[in-house]
């Protein structure tokens, strides 16, 4: 069984995008929040909606109990 990944490469532009947010939502919060900590974040939320059709990939709605 392969070795699950600590780390990846991400494009430049989606970097800088990491990057301004993590910048902005320190400034909110005054507290620093690290661009892997976004990352983590979205992985937490959304890897269970993550899905694929012949279109490619999509994010399933939230389902309302």
């Amino acid at each position: 069984m392969a070795k699950p990944i600590t780390a990846i490469r991400i494009r430049k532009d989606r970097a800088e995008l990491l990057r301004e947010k993590a910048m902005e939502l320190t400034v909110q919060k005054k507290e620093y929040v690290k661009e892997a900590d976004l990352v983590n974040f979205l992985i937490d939320e959304f890897i269970n909606r993550i899905n694929i059709d012949r279109d490619g990939l999509f994010v399933e709605e939230e389902k309302e109990d």
